[in-house]
């Protein structure tokens, strides 16, 4: 662990540095170590942050805008149709896998490069207890990208502002996958199997 509290950066060209220094890291601090297991590179966290900076400037330009030529109540409007939209995306955060969380991110990142928005569900009765070890959260990683890639040749080109959903249910833990505004769910997973491979 470093001085500052984060932890201390392995040789990735000393594989067995990186190893040693993980398994340090592992007995010292297991969510420290656990993140790091498939934390991403720093140039994507980057283009992220840069991403959601300039979707708050465009909010609050919006809005001054709306103001500056006596729109008020369309400001208003404007903002809890906002708040409403931060509220939903939020939702990722009862998902309660770290890792899982910023692979979910990324992929978001990267599907509205191609216009596409990544929406996630996550229902009251989801559990992150069973995916809190590494390779849990590696195979729902894996799973979530899967079901991504599985849908994407199913979207509709003549949609404006195409969104996939994915949604987490529970206690027993399942996650469906479809197109927003379309009534059928294209694809689900059952993700039981998922954590019968890591059992002992």
């Amino acid at each position: 662990m470093a001085e500052n509290g984060l932890p201390a950066a392995t040789d990735r060209h000393n594989p067995a540095e990186g190893s040693l220094a993980q398994s340090a890291a592992t007995a010292a601090d297991p969510a420290g170590a656990h993140f790091a297991g498939f934390s991403p590179d720093t140039a994507e966290w980057v283009e992220l942050w840069r991403e959601l900076r300039h979707d708050f400037i465009n909010h609050l330009q919006t809005i001054l805008g709306y103001i500056q030529v006596g729109r008020g109540e369309r400001s208003l409007e404007y903002l809890r149709e906002v708040a409403l939209r931060l509220q939903e995306d939020g939702g990722i955060m009862r998902l309660g896998v770290l890792p899982v969380i910023a692979h979910l991110l990324l992929r978001g990142q990267d599907l509205r490069e191609r216009a596409v928005d990544l929406r996630i569900g996550v229902d009251q009765a989801w559990n992150p207890e069973p995916w809190q070890e590494e390779n849990c959260a590696r195979r729902l990683a894996s799973a979530a990208s899967g079901m991504i890639e599985a849908l994407l040749p199913s979207q509709d080109p003549s949609e404006e502002e195409p969104a996939l959903c994915l949604r987490f249910r529970g206690p027993d833990p399942v996650f469906e996958g479809c197109w927003l505004g379309r009534d059928e769910t294209l694809k689900t997973v059952d993700l039981v199997s998922l954590l019968q491979e890591g059992a002992p």
